[in-house]
């Protein structure tokens, strides 16, 4: 079996690619904000601290803020996630495979940041059932591991005794063994099948088994090429995150002065805002070093 890339070169590979491309893929990856900008309009109309801790009644505003504050995190950004997650993806795919773009013109055509957003909603079923089959075969690793333990606590409802409650310690430490190593085998083994779609449209269960079949005596190296890549990309981004927050905080003490609610208020805008910035310069460094990886596994 051929050697796989090593993380050093799919460092180098993805920032090389997302250096020369950085324009194109902020085309994309900028449409995150949208949730800064929800999320800054939420907590305009958010109650105070104050308010929220004396327990004071909401006026309708406030209650909207919540509201949408909630649409925000629960419903948009998960939505709007797959979608840039397979948009970022086609496009990437479009790049390594050496297309050229038309980012001024807009042109939705062979390779353009157009094309690939609109593949974005033309994947997103497929993308979404994808996930939910692996989310599936994840609580089914735990349904497994635990199930043992959840019937030995059924018949203890009805039944008593010191052997019962020595078992059921017992199966429930091995239980928690056995689901953490199936969810983290499992889940290893179908971390890829998203990209068997946006890379090969292998749909279904077709994806689960072409990412199973990628990984096979590869698992820890994958691993290796998956997580540290992450934890780096992670790490910067955390690192500018607490710049950012530091120069800020310093500017809204400057403004607020002794202002407790208005440096409480201007302090939850700014962490909303900016944490998704860094999302968004991140995003694509992610998918980047995902189907960098993936298209060497096709290779080997």
């Amino acid at each position: 079996m051929n050697q796989l890339i090593t993380v050093g070169q799919l460092l180098d590979q993805t920032w090389d690619h997302y250096r020369d491309n950085f324009k194109e893929l902020m085309t994309v990856s900028a449409w995150i904000l949208i949730l800064a900008v929800i999320d800054v309009l939420a907590l305009s109309f958010y109650p105070s601290a104050s308010e929220l801790a004396l327990g004071a009644t909401l006026t309708g505003s406030e209650i909207f803020g919540v509201i949408l504050a909630f649409i925000s995190s629960g419903i948009l950004a998960p939505l709007l996630g797959l979608w840039l997650l397979i948009a970022l993806s086609r496009l990437v795919r479009f790049q390594l495979a050496g297309r050229k773009n038309d980012v001024k013109s807009g042109k939705a055509g062979s390779g353009s940041a157009g094309k690939a957003m609109l593949e974005g909603f033309q994947y997103y079923w497929s993308g979404f059932y994808i996930s939910l089959l692996i989310l599936l075969v994840l609580l089914a690793g735990l349904v497994i591991g635990l199930g043992p333990a959840f019937i030995l606590a059924a018949i203890m409802q009805v039944a008593s005794g010191g052997a019962l409650i020595i078992l059921f310690n017992l199966f429930l430490v091995l239980g928690i063994i056995a689901a953490f190593v199936l969810v983290f085998t499992w889940g290893v083994q179908f971390i890829l099948a998203p990209f068997a779609l946006f890379m090969e449209d292998q749909r279904g269960l077709n994806a689960l088994k072409r990412s199973r079949e990628l990984i096979k005596g590869r698992f820890w190296s994958v691993v290796l090429r998956i997580v540290i890549p992450k934890l780096i990309f992670m790490a910067v981004g955390v690192l500018l995150l607490a710049i950012i927050e530091y120069v800020i905080g310093l500017g809204i003490t400057g403004v607020s002065g002794l202002n407790l609610d208005l440096q409480l208020r201007l302090g939850s805008l700014t962490r909303a805002a900016f944490p998704i910035l860094i999302v968004a310069l991140l995003n694509p460094l992610m998918v980047i070093a995902d189907l960098v990886l993936y298209r060497d596994l096709m290779k080997k």
